[in-house]
């Protein structure tokens, strides 16, 4: 009795908000819940939302200036062959080594047209400059290395000076995404490491090359040239020293670093392998016998280790901006649902009823609309499981009867009842679908028309039941013989079947006819204790012969070639050519 009356006083009691709710939508009445509780907290939310867009985009601006300056590092390995070519040239100047400095320039002036292109570029007026800049020093720069007057070290020196160039571009470029200037220390040494200590080894990699090189073809090798490699190798000692600590210590403090296995730092052994092999072939070797050639294979093929460990830690970079992005979405998104708790919290019966009713009645009206213009396939389904998913079942049963009622008819409309194989209307939709795509995917199809043998005086001696004993035959046999899902088999009307063979070229096809006229010859009907065995002659066209896609030529030329079988004799196999010639398969 008092629960009753309980019940009495809470429905007095809210019957006011049930009468105006009553007469709003359920869009409305979340409207007004939104209004109610919501849309203080939605605010912050808001506000948490948007400083989180802008770190991901500051990510996102560095992660971008990364790529650039991979792109930046692949122009200033072009200019270095460059720069290599054109000590190449001062003693010997040869056509070859011209070209191929041709075909560099080409490469980095049209990188750099893409590079000037890119949306990050195109905005930024003094990137754009600093890259017009470059490519008019690359289109300007000397075709030669030098006069006779000029010595190795000032012409490498000249054409240095487009790889300082483009490193600068790359400074300028980092510089602009602030990728020297991260509250990521990890970040932070491996930029810097890309941008100052990596590019003295390079350069001195292509001092080696080039000054080594030039003293080999020269011949000989003066005190100022010891004195200069005993330089570089200083400087390179030191390099490897300072980069190898550095690295290491990085790797050491930030753990994470190594459990992507991209960075390897034994590759920077390859600073001491170059030293080592320059001073034995150079400095060591007073005959200097190895011919410049080789030198300059060895010495690039240390370079490449350089290359790939430049590349190692670009790629390192990118991770692990890309990661940084991915974790500060992850956040933005465990911060927006944690606060979105709250924010809806007040709201969350509402938000139920709104959906579970609204979002139902919305796909179920949608399943509706596509049963009602012919779509079968999609499934009915609905997410609450009250009356309204009681609704959803039955009208997906309906969906299931109607799509298998469409089904049967569908195949009913395609299918010949006798033989169970295709019929002419479907070969004719099936071989103009095939051409096409065969055309398109520069393939080839072969078309074969089979025509069972004296097919009438087998009616005439045995009956019309025995003929279409035969037929049903005929029928099994294409089926159990053809095992590609994409061949097809027609009863192409009266005694005459057709088989599509997508992908198969005149050559290709053999082996499958072949396999069908055989499979006829050794079949058999048994009519009462008779076997009665019939043969068929076969008519082939494929698309490569007869050049042609077109649905008549193919036809035409399958109809041939199946009317030249019968003049033979029957019960053997024909490949037609074009329309004019036939190469005929004898079978026999």
């Amino acid at each position: 009795m008092k629960g009753k009356f309980s019940s009495k006083v809470l429905e007095a009691w809210f019957s006011p908000a049930v009468l105006l709710m009553s007469r709003l939508t359920y869009v409305s009445k979340f409207a007004v819940a939104t209004a109610l509780f919501a849309v203080p907290l939605i605010l912050v939310v808001i506000n948490e939302t948007v400083e989180h867009f802008h770190k991901i985009e500051l990510l996102e601006r560095k992660l971008i200036a990364v790529q650039r300056l991979d792109d930046i590092q692949k122009v200033s390995r072009h200019i270095a062959v460059i720069r290599n070519n054109r000590a190449r040239t001062l003693l010997h100047p040869e056509p070859s080594i011209d070209s191929d400095n041709d075909k560099h320039k080409t490469a980095v002036l049209e990188a750099l047209d893409v590079l000037e292109g890119r949306p990050s570029i195109v905005r930024n007026n003094l990137i754009k400059l600093a890259i017009s800049n470059l490519a008019m020093a690359v289109v300007s720069g000397r075709r030669n290395g030098g006069t006779e007057g000029d010595s190795i070290y000032s012409v490498f020196s000249g054409a240095n000076d487009l790889v300082v160039q483009t490193h600068r571009l790359g400074m300028l470029i980092v510089s602009e995404a602030g990728l020297l200037n991260d509250d990521d220390v990890l970040s932070l040494n491996i930029a810097s490491f890309l941008m100052t200590e990596l590019q003295l080894p390079l350069e001195s990699f292509g001092k080696i090359e080039s000054f080594g090189a030039y003293f080999l073809e020269k011949g000989y090798l003066d005190s100022q040239s010891v004195l200069v490699f005993s330089s570089i190798f200083t400087q390179l000692d030191a390099s490897y020293l300072v980069m190898s600590q550095n690295l290491s210590s990085i790797f050491e403090r930030f753990k994470a670093a190594n459990q992507t296995g991209v960075i390897d730092i034994s590759l920077l052994e390859v600073i001491s392998q170059l030293q080592g092999f320059s001073e034995d072939m150079i400095i060591l070797d007073p005959d200097l016998e190895i011919s410049d050639a080789e030198y300059r294979v060895e010495c690039q093929r240390l370079l490449e280790s350089m290359y790939k460990f430049q590349d190692q830690l670009i790629e390192y970079l990118q991770y692990r901006y890309q990661a940084r992005i991915n974790n500060l979405k992850i956040d933005q998104w465990q911060r927006a649902l944690s606060i979105g708790v709250l924010v809806f919290g007040a709201m969350y019966l509402f938000m139920g009823i709104f959906y579970s009713v609204e979002h139902s009645l919305l796909q179920l009206i949608s399943a509706a609309e596509r049963v009602s213009s012919g779509d079968l396939d999609t499934k009915v389904e609905i997410k609450t499981r009250d009356e309204l998913y009681q609704l959803a079942r039955v009208f997906e049963d309906m969906r299931i009867q109607l799509k298998a009622r469409d089904q049967a008819l569908f195949d009913l409309a395609i299918t010949d009842g006798l033989t169970g194989l295709f019929n002419r209307k479907y070969f004719n939709d099936c071989i103009n679908i095939g051409l096409k795509n065969s055309s398109r995917s520069n393939s080839e199809l072969t078309l074969v028309i089979i025509d069972i043998d004296f097919f009438k005086n087998l009616n005439d001696t045995y009956g019309h039941q025995i003929g279409d004993t035969c037929l049903i035959e005929m029928g099994k046999i294409l089926t159990a013989v053809l095992a590609r899902e994409t061949d097809l088999a027609f009863r192409y009307g009266g005694e005459e079947f057709a088989v599509i063979l997508p992908n198969m070229s005149s050559k290709e096809c053999i082996g499958m006819v072949r396999k069908i006229w055989q499979a006829i010859r050794e079949s058999e009907v048994i009519v009462g204790v008779e076997a009665i065995s019939f043969t068929a002659s076969l008519g082939v066209a494929s698309s490569d012969l007869i050049g042609s896609y077109d649905v008549f030529s193919i036809i035409q030329a399958a109809d041939k070639a199946l009317y030249i079988a019968k003049d033979k004799g029957r019960d053997c196999y024909v490949v037609a050519g074009d329309i004019n010639e036939s190469l005929i398969e004898n079978s026999k």
